[in-house]
Formats: structure tokens, C-alpha cells, sequence
């Protein structure tokens, strides 16, 4: 490696253009950095000297004849930005010989070179916008919503408020200095990642696009991205902001996820939660244990399998003002699951049920069986207040129950679903009613009700042409904070109690045109007569409203949410489901002096007459699934004195658990629960499994 200092002018060589390379992220400075940029400027100008800006750091691709390429491993957002600020100086004055210097020295080659106009070549994400702006072109109103753009506005915004001329500001700029540095035979994606290794700079998305990238040749990442990165992130572009990054780490997430059926991982001897901020690591593990071979032809592949999932997955991207009339039927399906529904986790099993689709597992009617089935245990887990399927972990334990069964159906899909035990329950018929019968469901549940509303209507008038989901709002019959009138009212009615139910599933109504809150019940049945809404419609031919209406309405919703959500007769959740079930996170300080009733070990519901049975029955099948992993985890959770191969050394009783393996302990209550969890936390964390979340029990 070579390196020396130089200053500004010199980084863009008059020879050479500057390329940076697909595995660069795009262009993100923030304003904040911009304001730190141009503060140094102002610096420069008012105490003179030079400013350090840091190290730039090039490979030279040696291409030969008269153009060079050199690409930029470290440093092009502070070089991109600085060229904005060249633009927005050259942009600011009229002043011929500064526009002449600003051109010669940051944008353009003394030849012009056929191949790349501008000494810098930016990312093909971001090169069309940034010729725009060299070239002094208008931009449409989604390339000003670019960051580029915005902090190209920013730094002329900054010049016409600052103390100091054009002239001072673009003479400071040759005053920067940066170490210059170029790789010889170093290995690019190595020098990256270590220059990079705080984090700061890079997405963990795009760690994982220059993994795959980096290490390649530069003829092969350039078609690879323009071919399959660059496609899948444009798929997520919408026409008011080419900002999508969020999307973009969002999908990678939950495309990741799918592929590993898990939505957690062990670093550094940590379990850890996968999330945009840390999939990076585990994204690694993965590619290595299922692409193995010649690197390129294995990126391939893999992002071949990637942009298919981003197509798909950009059909699960709908909006207020999707046309639901518009969608297919299939569609219209995964619009109320992911749209209406807000299943934030549902993406990850669509994508593994939509690539058993395409290859032909099931057809259409099946799929749309299957997400109804989805549509019911998320609805009914949503309304009781419960998690059922939708988290990451459980939706991949979901794909890895159906991988073990041959013929994917919407029963095997309630099948695998309605394992769940604790907070992942699916509720039963009763659970589901008396949730919907709370006369406080519009403050436990206040967006979701308008979901709730709006399915009643499509399941009596599937084919009217509703108002767009978003123009439609909720309205309480009886208003939450009673009128003098409403009081009046409901005392000449003899009912006292109305204003109980005001929150209930029977005193809301679905509206788009919001009536005042306080009109009373004659003023807003006069608007209920002409809704299009066929359950509001319906309160104009009431001539009262009063608890008993509520109540008689609340029911009947009640009634027909059972036959729109609902869940075969086999799935109903047994009696253990319905009481309170404690898992290994909740506070056992609950659980001193009591007695357990029953665990459920993944499908295994076992009696306990007392708690160190928990223990040692845990302990009987980790030990049958790893003998090994599990002698460690005795080891590291600090357990020893529990277990033993010599049954003398151990308190009494003892059993033994396996291959004269004993174990034997006398605790407390909490002792018992808090050695449980620290042998099974430890045991997974050794074999990589999801055991604890498997574990659930029962007090008596």
C-alpha cells in the first residue's frame, strides 16, 4: 500500500476519473454532515491554514491508454459532497474564471473522455441524478426528494447565508488535505471492511451486497448489480422519494429470516434477536452453509433468488390508495393480511408458501385458503391481545414445521399454526367472543376495530366499490364523553349504564363523513339513512339507542366474526391453552408457593407434581437431543453440582436422565425455574436451536 498527503485538487487526477463501485453504498451523507463540511470551509476562510479531511483510498484497475479508473474503496461520500459544494459554488456566482476552475479541477477532464463524462462516476444507482446536477438540468419532484439533490440545495441555501463570498469559499477549498492511499496487491473487501468495522458508514444491507460482491471481479460486479442489486432496489422506489433504504433492509430481513426459518442467531456467544441493524453475521452463516462452489456462479444464484422474492415481496407493499376492486383475488388477500391487518411478520411465510407456489406445490385456490387461514389466527390473536403467529421466530417456526410435511394445504397450514402455547395460542371460539364482547374494546384495540367494521361490511357486499380504506373512520354512536342532551336523553330512556358501553364493538359504526360527536341519536340516524354501509345503514331503523342495543349488536358482531375467522373445529385449543400459561421469561416471583399443574414441550403435554420435575424433565430431553452440548450447557450455566455420572455425589432423590447420567437437586421454586432457564438458555446457545421458546406451563 502507498500513501501520501495531498490536497484537495489533487484528488481528482487529469487523467483519471474516480469510480466508485457497486459495493459503495449510495450516496446518504445526512445534513448534519454537510453542516460539519461546510463549517470547516467557513474555518478555513476565517483563521486560515488547512483542514485534514481524512484518508481517501483507491485501487487502480490499470486499464492503460489515456483514461485511468480509479476505483474508490474509502471516502466517496465526503468526495460526492464536496463536489456538491463545488456545484452549488459554480451555481452561485456569475464570476466566469471561478465557474472555469470549479470545472477544470472537480468535474470535467481536459479531453473529454467518451467513456465517463465527469471525473467522478457515481454508483448506477445514484449517476443519473448526479449528471443532472453537474450539468445544471431541471429534476422532476421525485429526483429533488433524492439525497443528493437535497444536500446539493442545502449547501446553496448555506452559501447565500454565509459571512464570506463565493470567492473565499471556493478558494478554501484547496486548502483541504487528505491522505491519499492506494492498494497494491490488498484485498479490497478486507482494507473495507476493517475501515468501516464501526458500523457507522454501512447498512448491514449493504454489508451483505458487498460480501457478495466485493471479492469479485469488477467486470462481474458491475453486471451481477446492474443485472439483480440495482433491479431489486428500484423495486421499491415509490414516485414521490427515491429514498428506500428502510424498505430495502426491511425486506432483506424478512427475506433472510424465511430462508434461515429463524429469527435469531448466536454471536460472539450471545443469542441475539436478527434485526436490520444486526443480519449482517448471520446473513454470512448462511450463504456459507447453503451456496457452496464457485463464488461468482453462487452469487449468482443466490441474488437471482433474491430479486424473485423482491418481486413478490413488492406486491405485499399496498397503500390507502390501492384500488381494492382493482387486485386479484389472491391479492386482495394479502392486502388484508399485510395491509389491513398490519401482520408484520406474515411477509416471511409468504415468501416461502409464494417460491411453493411458483414451483407448482399448490394452485391458486389452495393459496387463497391458506392466507384466509392466516387472515383467521392473526385476526383472532390480535383481538385477544395475544401474539399467536405473528413475531419473526414464530412465523420460522412455522416454516420448519411445514417443511416436514409432504402436501402443503390449508389445513396443514392450521396444522403447524395452532401449536402454539402461552401468548402464541391461538384462542378458541369462546376466547375470540368474549374478547369481541369487551365493552372496552375500541381503547384496547381503537385502529383495529375500523378492520373489524369494514370485514363485516365486505362479508355481506363483497362486490360494492367501497371508499378507499383510508377515507373511512369510526364513529361512536354514543359518544365517549357525554353532551347535558345525551344525559338528558339516556335518563328519559331510564339507562344509566349506556355510557359504559360507549367504547363497544356494538356502538361503532363505520362512516365516511364523521358526524358531529355530540349530535345526538336522532341528528346522526337522519346520516346512518343514507350510508352506504349496510350495518350503519341499518341503526335508521332503530328508533332508540340505548346498553340494550349495544349490547344486542355487540353480540350479533360477535356472532359473525366466529364465521368470518374462523377455526376448524380439531384446532380448538385445549383446557391447558386457556389458562394463564407462564413460559421461561415471566416473573417466577408469580409462581413461589404455588404448585404446577402440567409443561408443554413442543407437542408434549406432561403432568408435574412438583417444580425441580420441571427441571429434571427438561433436563431428560435436552440431554436426549445432544448428550455432549448438553453436559456443556450443565458447565457454563454453573449447574455442575446437579448432575453427575456418580449418583452417591448428588442429593436425593435422584434419577437419572440418560446413560448413567443422574441428576438430583433440592431448590426453591424460583431456584428450580431460574436453573431451568439458565440450562436451557445455555444449551441453545451451543446448538444453535430455539428450545426455550418450545417450553410452556401451568400452575395449578
Amino acid at each position: 500500500m502507498q500513501a501520501n498527503q495531498i490536497k484537495m485538487v489533487e484528488v481528482f487526477p487529469a487523467n483519471a476519473t474516480l469510480q466508485i463501485p457497486v459495493y459503495q453504498r449510495n450516496y446518504d451523507w445526512r445534513q448534519t454532515q454537510c453542516e460539519q463540511l461546510f463549517s470547516d470551509i467557513e474555518i478555513i476562510v476565517r483563521n486560515g491554514g488547512t483542514h485534514f479531511l481524512g484518508a481517501i483510498v483507491y485501487k487502480d484497475k490499470k486499464i492503460g491508454g489515456m483514461f485511468n479508473e480509479l476505483i474508490i474503496v474509502d471516502g466517496q461520500q465526503r468526495i460526492t459532497s464536496l463536489i456538491l459544494l463545488a456545484r452549488a459554488l459554480y451555481d452561485s456566482t456569475d464570476d466566469k474564471n471561478i465557474q472555469f476552475a470549479i470545472t477544470a479541477n472537480f468535474f470535467r477532464h481536459a479531453v473529454p473522455n467518451p467513456k465517463y463524462p465527469f471525473k467522478l462516476q457515481p454508483t448506477e444507482y445514484d449517476v443519473d441524478i448526479f449528471k443532472k446536477i453537474l450539468s445544471g438540468e431541471e429534476l422532476n419532484p421525485r429526483e429533488k426528494y433524492s439525497r443528493l439533490y437535497e444536500n446539493y440545495a442545502f449547501f446553496r441555501e448555506k452559501i447565500s447565508a454565509s459571512e464570506f463570498t463565493v470567492e473565499q469559499l471556493h478558494d478554501a477549498l484547496y486548502s483541504l488535505e487528505f491522505v491519499k492511499m492506494v492498494l497494491d496487491n490488498e484485498n479490497p473487501q478486507q482494507i473495507f471492511e476493517s475501515l468501516n468495522s464501526t458500523g457507522k458508514d454501512l447498512t448491514e444491507t449493504e454489508l451483505i451486497r458487498n460480501f457478495l460482491l466485493m471479492d469479485l471481479d469488477y467486470e462481474t460486479q458491475e453486471r451481477l448489480y446492474k443485472e439483480y442489486w440495482l433491479p431489486m432496489e428500484r423495486l421499491f422506489q415509490n414516485s414521490e422519494t427515491v429514498d428506500n433504504s428502510e424498505t430495502v433492509d426491511k425486506f432483506v430481513l424478512q427475506y433472510l429470516t424465511s430462508k434461515r426459518k429463524s429469527s435469531k442467531d448466536t454471536q460472539r456467544g450471545k443469542n441475539i434477536q436478527l434485526s436490520t441493524n444486526a443480519m449482517y453475521e448471520a446473513f454470512k452463516k448462511y450463504f456459507h452453509k447453503i451456496y457452496d462452489g464457485d463464488k461468482a456462479q453462487q452469487v449468482e444464484k443466490f441474488l437471482q433468488n433474491l430479486l424473485f422474492n423482491a418481486k413478490f415481496y413488492r406486491r405485499l407493499l399496498f397503500t390507502d390508495n390501492t384500488k381494492f376492486n382493482e387486485l386479484s383475488a389472491l391479492d386482495k388477500k394479502f392486502y388484508e393480511l399485510v395491509y389491513l391487518l398490519d401482520a408484520a411478520s406474515a411477509p416471511i411465510i409468504l415468501l416461502e408458501l409464494n417460491e411453493r407456489y411458483t414451483r407448482g406445490d399448490f394452485d391458486e385456490k389452495i393459496f387463497i385458503q391458506i392466507v384466509d387461514a392466516l387472515i383467521s389466527l392473526i385476526c383472532r390473536a390480535k383481538v385477544c391481545r395475544m401474539t399467536g403467529i405473528d413475531s419473526a421466530q414464530n412465523a420460522g417456526n412455522i416454516l420448519n414445521r411445514l417443511d416436514k410435511i409432504q402436501s402443503v394445504s390449508a389445513d396443514s397450514l392450521w396444522q403447524v399454526s395452532t401449536q402454539g402455547k402461552g401468548k402464541y395460542t391461538v384462542p378458541s371460539d369462546e376466547d375470540f367472543k368474549e374478547a369481541l364482547m369487551n365493552p372496552e374494546l375500541n381503547v384496547s384495540l381503537k385502529n383495529f376495530c375500523k378492520y373489524l367494521l369494514y370485514s363485516f361490511e365486505r362479508h355481506i357486499n363483497n362486490s360494492y366499490n367501497f371508499a378507499g380504506y383510508g377515507d373511512l373512520s369510526v364513529e361512536l354512536v354514543i359518544p365517549k364523553k357525554l353532551s347535558a342532551a345525551w344525559e338528558k336523553y339516556l335518563r328519559e330512556k331510564n339507562d344509566a349504564t349506556a355510557g359504559m358501553f360507549a367504547n363497544a364493538l356494538g356502538n361503532l359504526v363505520l362512516i365516511s363523513n364523521p358526524n358531529k360527536p355530540a349530535a345526538l341519536f336522532i341528528e346522526k340516524r337522519a346520516a346512518y339513512a343514507i350510508s352506504e354501509y349496510t350495518y350503519t345503514k341499518d341503526l335508521s331503523k332503530v328508533s332508540d339507542w340505548t346498553s340494550r342495543h349495544i349490547r344486542r349488536r355487540t353480540e350479533m358482531f360477535a356472532n359473525l366474526a366466529l364465521q368470518i375467522w374462523t377455526l376448524p373445529e380439531k384446532y380448538q385449543p385445549t383446557a391447558l391453552a386457556n389458562k394463564k400459561i407462564y413460559d421461561l421469561d415471566s416473573d417466577f416471583n408469580e409462581l413461589t408457593n404455588t404448585y404446577p399443574e402440567s409443561v408443554s414441550i413442543a407437542d408434549k403435554k406432561i403432568p408435574l407434581d412438583y417444580w425441580i420435575d420441571l427441571l429434571r424433565i427438561v433436563a431428560r430431553n435436552l440431554y436426549a437431543l445432544d448428550k455432549d452440548n448438553f453436559r456443556q450447557a450443565v458447565q457454563d450455566s454453573g449447574r455442575s453440582r446437579f448432575f453427575s455420572a456418580s449418583p452417591e455425589n448428588l442429593p436425593t432423590p435422584v434419577t437419572e436422565i440418560g446413560e448413567n447420567y443422574y441428576f438430583g437437586a433440592k431448590l426453591s421454586v424460583k431456584e428450580c425455574l431460574k436453573s431451568t432457564k439458565d440450562l436451557v438458555e445455555n444449551f441453545d446457545r451451543l446448538t444453535g436451536t430455539n428450545f426455550k421458546d418450545e417450553i410452556e406451563f401451568a400452575k395449578r
